[in-house]
């Protein structure tokens, strides 16, 4: 089961559903310590999400 897991490690794409805010409340009441890291691309990568101004959102959720 994921609860089992120590450490969840999720990267997200700050263009993709649910927003950004939302996926954060999901994250923040499963009774983990959650650390957000944000890293703006500053070039385009190719790809629907990977474009200059856009955001990858890591998130770091530690089992309490």
């Amino acid at each position: 089961l994921s609860r089992e897991i120590p450490l969840w490690v999720i990267s997200y794409n700050d263009r993709s559903y649910p927003a950004v805010t939302e996926f954060e409340k999901l994250l923040r009441n499963t009774s983990r310590q959650v650390t957000v890291h944000r890293f703006e691309y500053l070039h385009s990568r190719g790809g629907k999400g990977s474009v200059k101004g856009s955001s990858e959102i890591l998130w770091v959720a530690e089992r309490l």
